[in-house]
């Protein structure tokens, strides 16, 4: 018996943590007529054009969710595990699929496209960077005196975390300006 105690501390959970991404890519289809129609085509057309100030050519939409599962004895409430989805979202404008009107717009699409991608994946890193702060954020969180607390300062420390990713998405946004075709 004097050996269960030790047993008993090799045992004892610790928090566990999993961050889970998952990536898709909507299109949109667009048909200039020339190359200096790309531009208006690609923010015109663009899905969400209303839901921000400036023109749009691609977009990246984050949502990071959050699922904690607590231990919690007479005295005190643990984190047992954290698991953290990232879900994103790139949505890309493309030439519409049997578009043929001119080589020229194809041409020229096609690198001012490479750039909005190329724009579009830092975003999307962003997210992933920001997913994983904030599973280490949340597990440095301390045990609290029930759970409702220990929910309530994971959910303060998540929304914080998504302050600063739409802060830094959007000194990227500024950054970059509007990519120029």
């Amino acid at each position: 018996m004097r050996y269960l105690p030790i047993l008993l501390l090799l045992f004892v959970s610790v928090a566990q943590s999993q961050v889970t991404e998952k990536f898709t890519t909507e299109f949109y289809d667009i048909s200039p007529n020339s190359v200096d129609d790309i531009y208006d085509e690609v923010t015109q057309k663009h899905p969400d054009r209303e839901s921000v100030e400036f023109g749009l050519a691609g977009l990246t939409k984050t949502n990071i969710k959050w699922e904690a599962n607590y231990l919690f004895n007479k005295r005190i409430c643990k984190m047992k595990d954290v698991n953290i989805q990232a879900n994103i979202t790139y949505i890309i404008p493309k030439l519409e699929d049997d578009y043929n009107k001119s080589y020229a717009v194809i041409r020229k699409f096609k690198k001012h496209q490479k750039k909005i991608i190329t724009h579009e994946n830092i975003h999307g890193s962003y997210s992933i960077e920001s997913a994983l702060k904030l599973e280490t954020l949340i597990m440095a969180i301390p045990n609290q005196d029930n759970c409702e607390l220990l929910s309530k300062q994971i959910e303060k420390t998540a929304q914080e975390s998504t302050e600063r990713l739409k802060l830094r998405n959007k000194q990227l946004d500024l950054h970059d300006g509007k990519l120029k075709i």
